[in-house]
């Protein structure tokens, strides 16, 4: 199993950021021009916190041996434990995980529904 990883390129000028980080003028003046470009500079800044958010997160392939608690569920869930983690790598309700099985042709893209911490284990 791996996280799943995205990457984001903006496309921005650099006046464009300078007029932002100053006076921000360019909206009072030409709204038609400025409301793309705050567009880019948000979606730059939204992918650049998603980034820093997810950098220390646990991004190695492991070797699990899962259970499958009920065969006629659907979706079908996975049970497994990870040791060995820190509660900082990432392993969070609603991450996005590729699973692939053994002699299996494809990965295929799962949610976890919950992960906890063995504290007494530990």
């Amino acid at each position: 199993m791996r996280h799943s990883r995205a990457h984001s390129n903006g496309d921005l000028d650099v006046k464009e950021i300078q007029d932002r980080l100053s006076d921000f003028n360019n909206y009072c003046l030409h709204r038609a021009v400025a409301t793309p470009m705050m567009g880019r500079i948000f979606n730059v800044s939204a992918s650049a916190l998603a980034a820093f958010a997810s950098m220390d997160d646990d991004k190695e392939t492991h070797r699990v041996v899962a259970t499958v608690p009920n065969l006629n569920s659907f979706p079908l869930q996975l049970v497994f434990e990870l040791h060995g983690m820190n509660a900082e790598a990432g392993w969070t309700r609603h991450r996005i995980v590729e699973v692939w099985a053994i002699e299996a042709e494809s990965f295929i893209r799962t949610e976890i529904k919950s992960s906890a911490q063995d504290w007494q284990g530990r």
